[in-house]
């Protein structure tokens, strides 16, 4: 997958008004059906471009996905109090961003335009409390989104805390959630973000908020607000992310736009196991409108026509990364699907999949037929992945596997993305010796509700090296 260096810049200029030109409104509504007991909370969404509801709605239900974003740009009205009605009648969660620039709230007294936030903060939780939980406290302060406009990061954390202490005078029990200003990217320029950290983020909000876009995603930049948050220390609080996507436009320009499709596709395989293996507490997909001018390039769901049709294969991806997902493919005997399974981690924004260096039945396993073999005669890093779920978070869980290894770095086993306030952490093992089947073995207590196995080893550049595993097993935590 191919996409120019400047991702970074290019993102923010491209989705604004398309994404957040939903106007929420909300008065008295008949109270909401309450979701089944024990029913968890969504983990994946997506924003609802132009669609209309009804549409949107039996999108989501076919996919499963139960999470939508909305924007609040105007006062309580009896308009939208239907729209969330509609919304929970299906057992739909809205992440509601609120605005500063509404409802009159720009002022030139700083302290005056804060409480008048606060105050409207107020009224909207107030009518909506046991109705709406989650609220996102504006849209990328740091690039001046246009309901939010560009603040300081101080500035910004102190709209934060206004939003905080509003929702925990409606509810001083905690049960309305508070989203910190997402920031454009994990690595925003300036330090914005570490900025944030240091005039107290984590103390005045519930979730971190975050966007990612391509290669964002990768190891080195997704990790990027945990390292933030851990440095500065004090508390630390989940991550969620409220935009994530790829545009089409920042695909190679001779791929067909069924291969484009394919491409955007396999980007949210890649985009749902680094989710899990930094331990985002929930992430929102980035769907484009039709009526923008790019009306097909950011769509993960609908096509930019006037009928916004599914999206076959990228529909296909969305319905299987929410079904459960227990360990598979464990002794190596059957063929890998390499989108569900063991993922092979690779950069989406390159131009090709690149699993040549994975061989997922090599003869000559530890028990059985097969083996994965990894060839480690390159250099780099060679990383594969698989996210295992229903896991019960506090309690504690053993991954075991048999690892051979014919290279100078050895063979390591690692569960990755189980601690929800630090989903950097990480539990690994290597092998000791050369050339001999070793049980390598890792326990950890997770808090989510998943664990991310991760089998790999660092290429030296050595003819004929290689490193093979085998008999991978879960035991524990269930």
């Amino acid at each position: 997958m191919f996409i120019a260096t400047i991702v970074d810049k290019i993102h923010a200029g491209m989705k604004r008004i398309a994404c957040f030109s939903f106007l929420l409104s909300l008065a008295v509504a008949p109270v909401l059906r309450a979701a089944p007991e024990g029913d968890p909370a969504p983990w994946l969404g997506i924003n609802h471009g132009d669609a209309e509801q009804a549409i949107l709605l039996s999108d989501l239900q076919k996919t499963g996905l139960r999470m939508v974003r909305e924007g609040f740009n105007g006062k309580p009205d009896r308009e939208f109090a239907e729209k969330v009605q509609a919304y929970a009648d299906t057992g739909i969660e809205p992440h509601v961003s609120v605005n500063m620039r509404g409802a009159g709230i720009d002022v030139p007294d700083y302290p005056t335009w804060l409480q008048n936030y606060r105050r409207r903060c107020v009224e909207i939780m107030t009518a909506y409390q046991g109705k709406l939980r989650y609220y996102i406290v504006g849209n990328e302060t740091d690039k001046a989104d246009p309901f939010t406009g560009r603040l300081s990061p101080e500035q910004a954390v102190d709209f934060t805390r206004m939003a905080y202490e509003a929702s925990r005078e409606v509810d001083p029990a905690g049960g309305i959630k508070i989203e910190s200003p997402p920031v454009s990217s994990p690595r925003p320029i300036k330090d914005y973000l570490k900025k944030m950290f240091a005039a107290g983020l984590s103390d005045c909000c519930d979730y971190i908020g975050v966007h990612a876009y391509s290669n964002q995603i990768n190891d080195g930049k997704l990790d990027n607000p945990w390292l933030l948050q851990q440095q500065q220390g004090g508390t630390q609080k989940p991550i969620a992310i409220s935009e994530l996507g790829v545009s089409e436009d920042w695909a190679p320009k001779a791929l067909t736009p069924e291969q484009k499709e394919q491409w955007k596709a396999e980007f949210l395989d890649q985009a749902y196991v680094q989710l899990k293996r930094y331990g985002i507490a929930n992430a929102i997909l980035f769907e484009s409108s039709s009526s923008s001018k790019w009306p097909n390039t950011f769509a993960l769901l609908r096509d930019g026509t006037a009928a916004r049709n599914i999206l076959p294969t990228t529909y296909a991806e969305l319905q299987d990364h929410l079904k459960p997902h227990p360990l598979q493919d464990a002794g190596f005997e059957t063929a890998n699907d390499p989108k569900r399974q063991w993922v092979v981690y690779d950069d989406p924004a390159d131009d090709r999949w690149d699993i040549a260096a994975f061989q997922f039945q090599a003869p000559g396993g530890h028990t059985g037929a097969s083996a994965l073999q990894i060839d480690t005669s390159g250099r780099g890093s060679r990383i594969v992945r698989q996210v295992v779920s229903g896991i019960t978070p506090g309690q504690a869980i053993t991954i075991t596997a048999w690892a051979f290894s014919k290279n100078e770095a050895g063979a390591t086993l690692k569960a990755e993305g189980y601690n929800a306030t630090a989903g950097n952490a990480e539990s690994g093992t290597v092998t000791k010796g050369r050339e001999t089947w070793e049980q390598l073995s890792v326990t950890v207590t997770p808090t989510n509700p998943w664990v991310v196995i991760e089998l790999s080893s660092i290429a030296k550049n050595v003819a004929g090296s290689y490193v093979k595993f085998d008999d991978v097993a879960v035991s524990g935590g269930r």
